[in-house]
C-alpha cells in the first residue's frame, strides 16, 4: 500500500510513480495506492479494498 501526499502531484513525481507502478504491475507484486486526501474522506472504502488484497473479509460498513 502506498500513501501518495500532495507532492506526488509535483514537479517528475508523476512520471517517476508511473514508471514505478508500472514495474510493479508487470512484477507479480500488487501495490494499491491511496492518495492522502482519498484516505481521509473515504478511508472505510480504502481500507476494505486493503482488507480485500490481504485476502482479509471485509466488514459491512455501519
Amino acid at each position: 500500500m502506498e500513501i501518495d501526499g500532495g507532492h506526488h502531484l509535483l514537479g517528475l513525481n508523476p512520471t517517476d510513480d508511473a514508471l514505478r507502478s508500472n514495474e510493479v504491475a508487470l512484477g507479480s507484486s500488487r501495490v494499491l495506492r491511496i492518495p492522502l486526501l482519498g484516505l481521509r474522506l473515504e478511508a472505510d472504502r480504502f481500507m476494505a479494498q486493503v482488507a480485500r488484497g490481504l485476502g482479509l473479509p471485509v466488514l459491512a460498513s455501519a
